[in-house]
């Protein structure tokens, strides 16, 4: 197959085009391009350290300190490292390891009232770094939404922000982090109400509708030891969007072409769902249902010769979720006695971890002599 040209369109357009203010800190127009050091690799200064258990007996050792150039969370007493300033549109890169056995941890952003539960987490939102569960998200008297809410938080009338309620949102996957004693990258980042989370490269959750857009940003002392060697934040625009996605759709429309261009109608019919739901639009009717599609390619395609060579180009990618993805392209069928062309629209949904277009619907250009084309794939 030949693409000439692949583009990946964030959805979120207006949230992209309002999102452009300046970190919430009065800070010079050039902190859009430049990378701030939270940490410094000497000391925590632009931080403060909130533990209640400091209140009471001063004396107790600090949980957060540096060693050997890296900022330590010691895990005990429990508590908090809150930068001194506010955030918001932004890009955090936290590498961090556990020094030894791997508990639990966590980054907070768009923190804001101190101690608002349980007398000691700050409002906020929590990504997770509890070892085997990092990028879950935990709802911290603020809340956020993600797609099959009740699949990963369980039943809607236990959802809630405070204590006793259904706090927890399970990441995308399992995984992603290193073992134990391993540096770990995340990465987050919050545009708008948008919070999008990376570990190690893989996308763990993404999440909209955020009560809060702009807070401070915290590291977590809870139990166990965890060694940071980077924590830096760039203010950004826009979200990333997913790469892994983008190659998953590129790589089933190369696999269609392939089917297509071998003579293989089964073979490229295994790229859409195989439902009674899936709909082909195309000639001015609708086609419903995996089989009676397949059924009506063999009818419009009988043979080899007939099929001819499949290309498509211009393809524009657009995520609608972490699941649902459109795509919008341009089809060409080279066979004698011409060529013939056209645009074409694909809904796909991530089903059973796999990719699968549930919408299709093409036209073309121009009207031909003997008949009007329709996208093949």
């Amino acid at each position: 197959m030949s693409i000439r040209h692949v583009r990946l369109v964030p959805v979120c357009l207006a949230t992209v085009a309002l999102s452009v203010a300046a970190p919430v800190t009065g800070r010079a127009d050039d902190d859009r391009t430049s990378t701030i050091k939270l940490f410094n690799g000497k000391n925590l200064d632009g931080w403060h350290i909130d533990c209640p258990k400091l209140d009471k007996d001063p004396k107790l050792r600090k949980p957060f300190i540096v060693r050997r150039g890296m900022l330590v969370s010691l895990g005990t007493p429990a508590g908090h490292l809150i930068t001194d300033r506010e955030f918001s549109d932004y890009r955090l890169v936290v590498e961090y390891r556990f020094a030894g056995k791997p508990g639990n941890c966590g980054v907070l952003v768009h923190a804001s009232t101190p101690r608002a539960l349980y007398k000691m987490f700050p409002k906020s939102l929590e990504v997770q770094m509890m070892h085997k569960n990092a990028g879950d998200f935990w709802c911290i008297v603020e809340d956020i939404e993600v797609p099959d809410m009740e699949k990963r938080r369980g039943p809607k009338e236990k959802w809630g922000i405070t204590e006793g309620k259904a706090r927890r949102i399970v990441n995308l996957t399992d995984g992603a982090e290193k073992p134990p004693g391993k540096w770990n990258t995340m990465v987050i980042e919050c545009v708008g109400d948008e919070v999008k989370v990376w570990v190690n490269g893989v996308l763990v959750n993404h999440g909209r509708n955020c009560t809060a857009t702009k807070g401070h940003i915290a590291l977590q002392a809870e139990g166990s030891e965890v060694e940071f060697r980077k924590v830096e934040l760039t203010p950004i625009r826009k979200l990333t969007p997913d790469r892994g996605a983008q190659h998953s759709i590129e790589g089933l429309l190369k696999q269609q072409s392939k089917a297509w261009n071998r003579g293989d109608i089964e073979g490229f019919m295994q790229t859409y769902w195989k439902s009674d739901q899936l709909t082909f639009s195309g000639g001015g009717r609708t086609t419903r249902g995996w089989q009676a599609t397949l059924e009506r390619y063999k009818r419009r395609y009988p043979n080899r010769p007939a099929m001819g060579e499949l290309v498509f180009s211009d393809l524009e990618v657009t995520m609608l979720a972490p699941d649902a993805a459109f795509v919008l392209g341009r089809w060409q069928l080279n066979k004698k006695p011409r060529a013939t062309e056209g645009n074409f629209t694909l809904v796909l949904r991530k089903l059973n971890d796999e990719w699968k277009i549930i919408h299709d619907h093409s036209s073309a250009v121009a009207e031909r002599p003997a008949s009007h084309e329709q996208r093949p794939g």
